[in-house]
C-alpha cells in the first residue's frame, strides 16, 4: 500500500486558513474601524450643524429681544403720549366748566346769603358760608338743584349765630355736585 504523508499539505491548508481568518479579522476591524470613524464624522457633523443652528437662533433671539424692548419703549412712550393726550383733551372739554360754575354760582346765589368758603375737589363742590335766614339756605339749594351745571345739593350743618335778634345769622355749609349738562337737560331747564 502507498503510504501518502499528508500532514504539510494539511499543514498549509491550516495556515491559509488562519491568513485567511486574520486576514478576515483585519478587514473587519478595518471595516469596522472606517465604519465607526463614518459614523464619528457623521455625529461631528451633525453635531457642527445644530451647534450653527444653536449659535444662529441665539443671535436671533437677542435680535428679537433688542426689538421687544423697543417695542415696551414706545408702547409707555404712547402710553405717556395717549395721557398726555387725554389730560389736555380734559382740560380743553372742562376749561368752559369753571366759568359756568362761577357765572352759575352767581346767578343762584340767593340775596341774603355770603359765601365765606368754596372749596372743589373733582366734582365734589363744598360751600360754607353765612344767610340771613334758613329759608334763604332753602332757596339757595332749590337754585343749586335747578342749575345745569350744578346738582345734588346736600345740607351738612346749619347754625345760629349771634346773641342779638338784629345781628343774629345763620352759619351753614353745605355739599353739591359740578354735573356737566346733557342736551335733554339743557332744553328742559331752561323751558
Amino acid at each position: 500500500m502507498v503510504k501518502i504523508n499528508l500532514l504539510p499539505w494539511r499543514e498549509e491548508r491550516r495556515q491559509q486558513r488562519q491568513q485567511a481568518f486574520v486576514m478576515a479579522l483585519g478587514v473587519a476591524a478595518i471595516t469596522s474601524g472606517l465604519v465607526f470613524l463614518a459614523g464619528y464624522l457623521y455625529v461631528e457633523a451633525l453635531k457642527g450643524q445644530q451647534t450653527r443652528r444653536n449659535n444662529l437662533i441665539d443671535s436671533e433671539i437677542k435680535v428679537a429681544l433688542v426689538k421687544i424692548k423697543e417695542i415696551k419703549d414706545i408702547e409707555q412712550k404712547k402710553g405717556a403720549l395717549l395721557n398726555k393726550i387725554e389730560v389736555i383733551y380734559n382740560l380743553q372739554e372742562s376749561r368752559p366748566q369753571i366759568v359756568h360754575l362761577f357765572d352759575e354760582l352767581s346767578k343762584r346765589t340767593p340775596e341774603g346769603i355770603f359765601l365765606t368758603k368754596f372749596v372743589q375737589s373733582g366734582e365734589n363742590l363744598s360751600f360754607t358760608g353765612n344767610a340771613k335766614t334758613n329759608a334763604r339756605v332753602s332757596a339757595y339749594m332749590r337754585g343749586i338743584d335747578k342749575s345745569l351745571w350744578l346738582g345734588l345739593p346736600e345740607l351738612k350743618e346749619i347754625q345760629v349765630k349771634g346773641k342779638d335778634k338784629k345781628a343774629q345769622y345763620n352759619k351753614f355749609s353745605m355739599l353739591a355736585k359740578q354735573v356737566k349738562p346733557s342736551k335733554d337737560n339743557e332744553t328742559k331747564k331752561t323751558i
